[in-house]
Formats: C-alpha cells, structure tokens, sequence
C-alpha cells in the first residue's frame, strides 16, 4: 500500500509539472501607455489665487455676524421694538434664505457660460454683493420715511421686512456662487480640502472682527452703561469700517 501511494504521488506531480512547463508565469496587466495620456493633468492653484478665493466671502462673513449676534439687540434696544417683531423680523429673513437658497442654487447652473463678460459663477457673486451692500444701510438704521411719530408701526415693519429679503437673497447668491467656484478651479481633492479651510479660517476671522469692532465702539467709544436709540452711530461706524475692509481688499 505504500510503494502504491507513493508511485501515484510521484506520477501526479509529474503530470502537473507537465501541464504547467509550458504556461507563463501570471502577471499584473500593464496600463496601456494611450490610457495613461488620456488622464487629465490635475490643476494646482497658486497660493495667491487661494488667498484671493477666501477674501471672496469676507464680506458676507461679516454681515452673517452682524445678523446672527447683533440685529434683535439692535432692533429692541435702539430700534425699540417689541421683542417678538424682533425676533419675526429675524424669522423672515431665515425664512427667505432658506427658500431662495435652492433657486439660486438653480439658477447659477442654468446661466450661460460666459453672461456679460462675466462666468455664471462671478456674475451671481457680483450680483449678490451689491445687494448686501446696499440694503445693509438700510435696514441698519432707523426707517427713513417713518420719522413722524404717526408712521404706522406696520409700514415700519415692512420697510424693513423688504430690505432684509433683499439682503437675504443677495447674501444667499455670494455664498452659493462662492461654493460653486472651488470645482470650477480645480479638480484636485487635496485642493478642495484646501480651499474649503481657507476659506473657514477667514470665516472664523470675520467674526473675530466684528467683535472686536463692536467692543470698541460700544464699550469704548460711547462709554455708556446701556445701549439706547443713541448708539445707532457705533452700528453705523461698524458697517463703515467693514465696507473700507472689504474695498481695500478688492484693491
């Protein structure tokens, strides 16, 4: 039984190292050389282009920490409305965006390409920062036709009701086109990380800044106790500064 099993042994590896003599070894299939050209060099952004991306959204980082930090106490304490018209003047604005956001969304995709010499990206950034711009002034200040005492308090919350829509609809079209930009620059993962830190990091510093302003101005510069209709004007000071940034930057 033994000198059988080995005998079949002997004759099984010989049949196998036969039938395999004259087979190749296996190996890795090679990329074609016209497969690799195919692939698209990936597009590295110089750091100044970087800088330049981030400075982008200043401006609304700097009005979206007005908004969120100091509109109620602006509208109670110097305004002096009622808490709850406060607060549903804040509501509509949240509300406005929320419902703008996916039409501009939309809309900044369907654009042509190229829109008065501008990309469908630059075109709704540019028009979004005007508008923020310029219903900022407006619904930062007392309501201009409302200076006689027998305004109906209900034109007043519409005056302001329209420009903070307006401003609503412009800081959503800067943000979504902003966003948009950073697959339009490059395709490289690594640098969309990037630009998305970035552009965080000048967030992060925007608010940093209108704090700081808002110190100074409040607690230095009026050396009041309290905050009343006169401290309209550190307000004021405050969205003054914030354009001379902005436009300095731009330069």
């Amino acid at each position: 039984m033994g000198m059988d099993d080995e005998d079949v042994d002997e004759k099984t590896l010989l049949s196998v190292d036969s039938k395999g003599a004259g087979t190749p070894p296996l190996e890795e299939e090679a990329v074609p050389e016209t497969r690799i050209a195919q692939c698209p060099p990936r597009r590295r952004l110089h750091w100044l282009r970087k800088l330049a991306y981030g400075v982008g959204h200043v401006f609304n980082d700097l009005a979206a920490s007005m908004w969120f930090t100091y509109l109620i106490l602006f509208y109670h304490k110097v305004i002096e409305l009622d808490n709850a018209l406060a607060g549903t003047l804040l509501l509509i604005g949240q509300v406005v965006d929320g419902l703008s956001t996916p039409v501009i969304g939309y809309l900044c995709d369907i654009t042509p390409f190229w829109f008065f010499g501008f990309g469908r990206r630059k075109l709704w950034h540019i028009m979004g920062t005007v508008l923020v711009a310029v219903s900022l002034f407006f619904f930062w200040h007392k309501c201009l036709p409302c200076k006689s005492h027998s305004t109906p308090l209900g034109w007043e919350i519409v005056w302001y009701a329209v420009f903070i829509a307006i401003f609503q609809f412009g800081w959503a079209s800067v943000q979504i086109s902003h966003l948009s930009l950073i697959p339009e620059l490059t395709d490289d993962e690594e640098e969309r990380v990037g630009l998305n830190a970035i552009r965080t990091s000048f967030t992060l510093l925007s608010n940093l800044a209108v704090f700081v302003t808002m110190w100074v101005l409040l607690n230095v510069a009026d050396k009041k106790e309290y905050i009343g209709p006169a401290a309209e004007w550190s307000f004021s000071v405050s969205l003054q500064t914030h354009h001379r940034v902005i436009l300095r930057l731009c330069q």
